[in-house]
C-alpha cells in the first residue's frame, strides 16, 4: 500500500486535494496511472492538474452499469431476478421452478398453478398449496380454489409465539357461504389442535422451502452469481 492518509470527518474536494498535491502525487512517476471511482470529491479540476503534472495519467471507472459491474452501493449485489419454487412437503421435491425479471411475487401464483396441472400422474396431485403473506391476493386464493388447491396464504406477519389462551382457543365459527377467501381466513383461523388443514399445515411452509434453498447456496454453492443476460437464467 503507498500514499495513505485518513481523515477525520467526511471526504471533501478540498480534502482530496490535499490529500493528492502532499501524499499521493509525491509517489507518483512517469506512466503511472491513477484509476479513481466517480466520487464528486474526486472531480475537482486541479486533482486532474496535479496528477498529469507528475507525468502520470488519470482514468475514471465507469459509470455504474449492470453490465459492468453487478456491485451495487454499499456492498452487495443488485437482486435483478426472481427465483420461485414450489416444494413438497415431506419428500422436498422441487416440483416447480422458474426465473423471471417480475419483482411482485402475486404474479407467480397462477404460472405455478399451470405447471402444478403439468406434473406426470405418478407425482400424485397437489391438495393444498401453502405460501407467505407476498402471494397473497383474492385473485390468487380463488385461482387456487378453481385449482381444486386447499389455499392456505398468510396474510401477514404472524407471531411467533401465541400465549397458551391463543393457542387453546376454540374455533370460530364457519362463514355461512364464504367466498374462498373468507374459508381460508377460517381455515388459517383454526387452531393448530383442531383442523389438519388449519394452522398446524400452514406451518409447514416455514420448514419446507427453506432446507432446500439452503442446500441450493450452501451445498450446491449457487447464492450470488454475475450472469448478466437473463436468458442465461432460464431453468430446465
Amino acid at each position: 500500500m503507498t500514499a495513505p492518509m485518513t481523515l477525520d470527518g467526511a471526504m471533501n474536494g478540498v480534502a482530496f486535494q490535499t490529500y493528492v498535491d502532499r501524499v499521493l502525487v509525491p509517489t507518483l512517476s512517469p506512466g503511472d496511472v491513477v484509476i479513481m471511482d466517480n466520487l464528486p470529491a474526486h472531480k475537482p479540476a486541479g486533482i486532474r492538474d496535479a496528477i498529469e503534472h507528475a507525468g502520470a495519467k488519470l482514468l475514471f471507472l465507469p459509470p455504474y452499469s449492470p453490465d459492468l459491474n453487478p456491485c451495487v452501493a454499499g456492498g452487495g449485489f443488485e437482486q435483478a431476478y426472481n427465483a420461485q419454487a414450489t416444494v413438497a412437503a415431506g419428500s422436498l421435491l422441487v416440483v416447480t421452478a422458474d426465473v423471471v425479471q417480475a419483482t411482485n411475487d402475486k404474479q407467480r401464483i397462477e404460472p405455478a398453478l399451470e405447471q402444478l396441472g403439468q406434473l406426470p400422474d405418478e407425482l400424485g396431485k397437489a391438495e393444498t398449496l401453502l405460501a407467505d403473506s407476498g402471494y397473497f391476493s383474492q385473485t390468487n386464493v380463488e385461482a387456487r380454489a378453481k385449482a381444486k388447491i386447499t389455499p392456505l396464504i398468510a396474510l401477514g406477519r404472524e407471531r411467533h409465539h401465541l400465549s397458551w389462551k391463543q393457542r387453546f382457543a376454540p374455533a370460530p365459527p364457519a362463514p355461512d357461504h364464504p367466498t374462498a377467501p373468507q374459508a381460508m381466513i377460517h381455515r388459517l383461523a383454526t387452531p393448530r389442535r383442531r383442523e389438519r388443514g388449519g394452522r398446524k399445515t400452514h406451518g409447514l411452509r416455514k420448514q419446507t422451502p427453506e432446507p432446500v434453498f439452503g442446500i441450493i447456496k450452501s451445498v450446491m454453492g449457487f447464492d450470488q452469481s454475475e450472469r448478466k443476460w437473463f436468458q442465461k437464467y432460464t431453468v430446465t
